[in-house]
């Protein structure tokens, strides 16, 4: 399809009283993108019906298959086949992913046929790709209307967890101390295994004055492996209040959790985060976020204390199928041992790219310099750590089992310390898959 100045022009999303129609003009509009002078009289057509007419019309102007293809979505929506004109949008944005036009007619037929997590996942794209701010806040009231449509839902995950070092132990033998060399045992060593992870959670969200939006969360999730000391599993709850526009916003959530490991409570937290969301221009974003947070370990009790985080990312779109992000955070430390107290600073860097199939990919980096401040038990000096992963993840959307998304992570973690206990490597990879309700 040519390219045309009016695929910047400001576009309208909205609903009618009944909150579920949503507008069909938008599809005039993509026609509307035709390089043709005469492409007006397309959607004419079609709306009157005279369907052979409009593929005769654009046959004889040698129209391209893509321009062919959008044709084939209007006239499936006349005929009210949505669900064809939704697979037939699939299979358009499967060959051009960076098509705004296509991928904001795909969000309201979504939305119209109530699948609105699938509708949502496409506006929140919208919002980072398109360029044009008054298309971007249209964007964020589809999502408030979404969310007064939908007050709760319910989501579930399963994970297969291969890993080098399940339990994050050392590669080391032996531990140097102030008082000679002393041989580590097995179960502070390395252990290779297969770890089966699931989740669920529900929430409830209300509109509020204001464009505000409160959100509830509760959730469980664990990890089992075939070694049950290792096992770990969670219980979290969540309250978020936010608000945002076009791409920009903040937020604020109080969280509790409680984390056991083997079956026993292994320390509970309270918390609270905040974040800020600004668009500087068109194709580049910062995000603004702080976290403090209180441990209570009931048997570790030097443990417990509090943790601390701020960190600054910044994304920039290189191209509409390709963004780069960077970051740096800054971890303070405080449980009661000196030996735990640090200082860490982490920079990090990710590319994401989603190619013509759909299939999203990312890959990142990051390295964080922890300095611990009292000596180590033992020795003379302190801990120092110095930690760098690697990571990639692939996504599509469109692949589902049953409903469920699948999700590909891996990451290569490299942690050095002066510490032989503290000292190691993990290989580990998420094959999971994700369903809402």
């Amino acid at each position: 399809m040519a390219s045309s100045a009016k695929a910047t022009e400001q576009v309208e999303v909205f609903t009618s009283t009944q909150g579920r129609r949503w507008p069909f003009a938008l599809a005039a509009f993509l026609i509307c993108l035709v390089g043709s002078a005469h492409a007006q009289t397309i959607p004419e057509l079609v709306l009157e019906e005279r369907y052979n007419e409009a593929r005769a019309a654009l046959a004889e102007r040698n129209a391209s298959a893509l321009d062919r293809a959008f044709t084939e979505v209007l006239i499936a929506r006349r005929q009210g086949d949505t669900p064809g004109a939704i697979a037939r949008l699939r299979n358009i944005l499967r060959a051009r992913p960076d098509l705004v036009p296509a991928r904001r007619l795909l969000a309201n037929l979504l939305a119209e046929t109530g699948q609105y997590e699938a509708a949502e996942f496409h506006f929140r794209r919208l919002i980072e790709d398109d360029p044009v701010a008054a298309n971007r806040a249209g964007y964020t009231r589809a999502l408030r209307r979404i969310a007064a449509l939908k007050p709760f839902g319910l989501s579930a995950s399963f994970a297969f967890v291969p890993s080098t070092n399940i339990n994050r132990g050392t590669a080391s033998d032996i531990f140097r101390s102030d008082f000679g060399d002393f041989i580590i045992d097995e179960d502070s060593q390395g252990a290779t295994g297969i770890g089966f992870a699931f989740s669920a959670g529900a929430f409830r969200r209300f509109e509020l004055e204001g464009g505000n939006r409160l959100r509830l969360d509760a959730s469980t999730s664990a990890i089992l492996h075939g070694a049950p000391e290792y096992n770990q599993h969670s219980f979290t709850l969540r309250a978020t209040l936010s608000r945002e526009d076009s791409g920009e916003g903040w937020a604020i959530a109080p969280e509790y959790s409680r984390v056991y490991l083997a079956g026993a409570l292994n320390h509970t937290r309270y918390g609270v985060a905040l974040a800020r969301a600004v668009q500087l221009d068109d194709d580049t974003a910062l995000r603004l976020g702080v976290t403090a947070e209180h441990r209570d370990y009931p048997t570790d009790t030097f443990l417990t204390g509090q943790r601390y985080e701020a960190e600054a990312t910044l994304r920039r779109r290189l191209d509409p199928r390709t963004a780069l992000s960077g970051s740096v955070a800054y971890k303070l430390g405080e449980p009661e041992a000196a030996r735990f107290q640090y200082n860490g600073i982490e920079v990090g860097a990710e590319l994401t790219r989603v190619f013509e199939s759909g299939v999203q990919l990312g890959l990142g980096l990051s390295h964080e310099w922890r300095p611990y401040r009292g000596d180590f038990t033992g020795v003379s000096f302190p801990r120092n750590d110095n930690i760098t992963t690697l990571d990639a993840s692939v996504f599509n959307d469109r692949w589902t089992v049953r409903g469920a998304a699948p999700t590909v992570t891996c990451s290569l973690t490299f942690a050095q310390s002066n510490i032989a206990f503290y000292d190691y490597d993990v290989q580990e990879c998420t094959i999971g898959f994700t369903r809402a309700f």
